[in-house]
Parts: structure tokens; sequence; C-alpha cells
């Protein structure tokens, strides 16, 4: 059986209700995702390759997150997510709530985190059927990967950027990171 879910409403409220993730849910039905922002204080962004392997969009570079499963908070899902895609383990008290998204027509609510911490990407530990490659990379390089449609089209990068030009002076990058 798949990854069990919960339903969550427009007001991100669970419902009571699960649903196996890929079903098809009905009309003011939402699944909820989370994405975990990580940059460092010189003022790059930690972000990931999508597997060739993936159904939707292989190849393309995104940040990291997921699915929240049923019983989970979006903060757990995202500490839950850089485990197991890039092998990062992150203090679940790091991540600051950044944004909330919201996709009607995919019935989809993705709450976004944002975490300043240093890592040696090299180190890492990919889950292949995810993640093919790891990079650090300035807002300016993400942006031109979006122009190029290579990566993923995220609508509030500005929200990210303001973020840490805001914190990366402060935000002491101890390296709150170990690898799996």
């Amino acid at each position: 059986m798949g990854e069990l879910c919960d339903i969550y409403d427009r007001a991100v409220r669970r419902t009571g209700g699960v649903f196996i993730r890929g079903s098809r849910l009905g009309p003011g039905q939402y699944q909820l995702a989370a994405n975990l922002w990580i940059f460092n204080r010189r003022g790059f962004l930690l972000i990931q390759r999508r597997s060739a392997r993936k159904e939707y969009l292989p190849g393309i570079w995104a940040t990291h997150g997921g699915g929240v499963r049923a019983d989970e908070t979006a903060r757990q899902a995202c500490v839950r997510e850089a485990r197991e895609e890039i092998g990062i383990r992150v203090n679940p008290a790091a991540p600051h709530y950044l944004f909330r998204d919201e996709s009607a027509d995919e019935h989809l609510i993705v709450e976004n985190f944002i975490v300043c911490r240093e890592y040696d990407a090299a180190s890492a530990v990919l889950q292949p059927e995810e993640v093919s490659e790891l990079r650090w990379a300035t807002p300016a390089e993400i942006r031109l990967l979006q122009r190029e449609g290579r990566f993923f089209r995220y609508f509030h990068l500005d929200m990210v950027e303001n973020y840490m030009a805001r914190h990366r002076e402060t935000c002491g990058c101890r390296g709150d990171y170990t690898a799996t």
C-alpha cells in the first residue's frame, strides 16, 4: 500500500480523512507538502537535481521537500525529507516558517521553511530514486536556471532571497547538519 496522507481543507486544517498519496482528491480537499530551503552565510542555496527516474519533472533542479504523511506536521516532513533525500540531519527546531503556496487545481498546499547552515555537499548521501545531484547555487544562478526551464518554478523565490538578506550575517551557520 502507498503512503498515507491526511486530507486538509483550504485553511490547512486536517479534515479527519486520509488518502493514499497519488489518489485524486475531491473538491475542497488538499494534500499538504513541505519544502526546506537551506542557505549558508555566503548567500548560496543548497539545491538538488531530481532523479531522471522521477515521473514528475525528472532532471529539474529544486529545493528539498515532499508530501506530509498522515499524523506528521509540515516541519517534521521537511526535516524527514532532507534526511531521506540528501542524507542531512536537520535539528527539528532549526527551520523557520517562511510562507505558504497553494495550487487549488492540483489540490496542494505547500508550507515553506528555511534554515541557515553550512554543509559539505560532497559528503551528502543521495537517495538515487529521488535525487541525482546536489550543489550550492546563488539566487542569481537559480533565476537563470528558472529562465532556462531547468529549475522548478517557485513563485516566491523573492521571499527566500529577502529572508537570506536579512539573516545571512546573524544566522550563526554553525553546521547543525550531520550526514547519515
